[in-house]
Order: C-alpha cells, then sequence, then structure tokens
C-alpha cells in the first residue's frame, strides 16, 4: 500500500503551499535540492549543491499539499530526476488524494531521459502530465511563458496535460514574492530583467 511506502525523504530546496504563477490554477510547487547541469545564468546557484537542504517527509509534504485545496503541484528544482524514485512515491500519494495535474521541470531532454534506461525516471514520466525540458540558456531566454529559454520545450505527456488549456510558450510571465518569518521565496519564472531590478 502507497501509505507504507512513503515514510521516504525527499531533500527540497524550497516548498511553495499555493501560487497562481507556476502553472494553470492554484498549485503547490516543491523544488528539489541539487542539479548538475550547472546552466550561466541559472536563477537559483545555491539550490546545484547535491548536499543535503532540507529533509521533507514524502507523507508529510504530501499530507500538507493534499491540505491546501490546490488543484495542481509543479515539481522544480534543482533537477526533479535527480530524485525520481521519491517524486514518484509523493506523486502517487497527491493522486490518490485528487491532485488533478503534474508540471515538472528538468534540465534534461525528453529524449535523454527515455533513452537513459533509468526506471525511476520512466516511473516519474509517466506520472507527469506536462514536462518542460532542456537546459536553461540565457541567450535564448525571450522573456515570455513559463519556460526560461525558448530551446526547452512542453511536452503533454498525458491526455490530461493535452487536455489543458493553458499557453506554457507564450504566457506572459508573473512573479509572487512570498515573504514567510523564515525567508523570502520568488515564485514563477521571472520576466527579463527583473531580478537585476530586485539586486
Amino acid at each position: 500500500m502507497i501509505v507504507e511506502r512513503v515514510e521516504r525523504y525527499i531533500n527540497i530546496a524550497a516548498f511553495c503551499a499555493k501560487t497562481r504563477a507556476h502553472g494553470p490554477g492554484l498549485r503547490s510547487v516543491v523544488w528539489v535540492q541539487g542539479c548538475r547541469q550547472h546552466c550561466p545564468g541559472c536563477i537559483t546557484p545555491e539550490w546545484q549543491s547535491l548536499e543535503k537542504a532540507q529533509l521533507a517527509s514524502i507523507l508529510q509534504l504530501g499530507q500538507v499539499i493534499l491540505a491546501e485545496g490546490v488543484s495542481g503541484v509543479t515539481f522544480s528544482g534543482g533537477e526533479p530526476f535527480l530524485q525520481a524514485d521519491s517524486l514518484v512515491l509523493l506523486a502517487d500519494l497527491l493522486r490518490m488524494g485528487g491532485i488533478r495535474d503534474i508540471i515538472c521541470y528538468t534540465g534534461y531532454t525528453l529524449g535523454q531521459l527515455l533513452l537513459s534506461g533509468n526506471s525511476d525516471a520512466a516511473r516519474l514520466l509517466a506520472r507527469v502530465d506536462v514536462l518542460i525540458d532542456g537546459p536553461y540558456i540565457e541567450s535564448l531566454n525571450d522573456g515570455k511563458g513559463l519556460r526560461g529559454s525558448t530551446n526547452q520545450r512542453v511536452h503533454r505527456l498525458s491526455e490530461r496535460g493535452k487536455a489543458m488549456d493553458f499557453d506554457f510558450e507564450n504566457c506572459p510571465r508573473r512573479v509572487e514574492i512570498q515573504v514567510s518569518e523564515h525567508e523570502t521565496l520568488m515564485v514563477g519564472i521571472p520576466p527579463k530583467g527583473m531580478l537585476e531590478a530586485i539586486e
């Protein structure tokens, strides 16, 4: 049973319980810690380290998300496919609880993931509705949509993904600044020049 299997942990960089800036509808966002891509211009270089950041119980994290009443979840990072096995368990828990759609970002291409022979990657892909793939290339950032750069492709992997009435490539970018007692978190894909303006 799934509940018996989720007494495991996922190494997360950050978590947002509710947002409308990272995909259609009201959704939660889980950013995992660790990435091997090291893309120049990455907006979260501190999330590249493979060291332990925040170890979150998969069961508890799933329960928190389900209690928020969101319709969807976005996995980002960091690199989600470095923790594909844990995200598979989280995705299963969320589906059982009624989460409608799952969006996932990755610095790998879909082709690389399919050819990798990694069974955990294949299992995660089978649970993702929309995959936004490819490394971030700063010179190809056109300031539009929920892709960081135009080389990244939007793959609607499921019937749910294909039915989503949302323009991932060209929608205006939205950013939310969420302030808590312990941190300030920028949620969303920033429009060009925004980070420089904030700094």
